[in-house]
């Protein structure tokens, strides 16, 4: 039950560092009282498994958020270079629409590297069922072996939150930092 219990501790503060992060998509805090660590006694006890599961719903929502935010920015991208440039005509539909490769390269450049940075990102997820990490949860042996590989993840998505939070309050204190020395208080009218 050790482990059980400093898995349970290890996934609750990560939904609570999810919450002060303002993460999206993420657990809520109702989740914390249905989450189990033990071993599954039936199909509507499903241990362990269901708290497995419940993290690969997570992980499913998380890249139709990534996806999202990508057809977003490749659609701004587009609008802005859009406003600035003109297409010839005969490359757009009817309906408004033209093909990729009929876009200039310079687009189609700005377009791909979107693309792999947001493949990059859900790779880095790696949250397949058909993946190698659930491939070695399935194989292992005991359920210890099953509990240490799910931590793993964990705290993966852990070092994640702590480094988004590192970088937010980074970013925050460069802002107030930066109003001090620049416009408004130059502002004496």
């Amino acid at each position: 039950p050790l482990p059980q219990a400093a898995a349970e501790e290890l996934f609750v503060s990560l939904v609570d560092a999810q919450k002060s992060l303002g993460e999206e998509p993420r657990f809520t805090d109702a989740v914390k009282g249905s989450l189990s660590f033990a071993r599954g006694t039936s199909p509507s006890d499903r241990g362990l498994w269901g708290t497995i599961g419940l993290w690969q719903q997570f992980l499913e929502q998380r890249t139709q958020v990534l996806g999202q935010k990508m057809q977003r920015e490749i659609q701004s991208g587009v609008a802005s270079y859009l406003s600035d440039n003109s297409l010839r005509e005969d490359l757009v539909n009817a309906r408004g629409e033209i093909r990729l490769q009929d876009l200039p390269p310079e687009l189609i450049a700005e377009i791909e590297a979107i693309q792999r940075r947001y493949r990059g990102e859900v790779d880095a997820l790696d949250g397949e069922p058909g993946s190698l990490r659930f491939q070695a949860l399935l194989q292992s042996d005991s359920h210890r072996q099953r509990l240490a590989l799910f931590c793993t993840w964990l705290r993966k998505e852990q070092k994640r939150l702590a480094t988004r939070k590192s970088l937010q309050s980074l970013f925050s204190s460069g802002d107030a930092k930066g109003e001090g020395e620049g416009g408004a208080p130059d502002d004496k009218s």
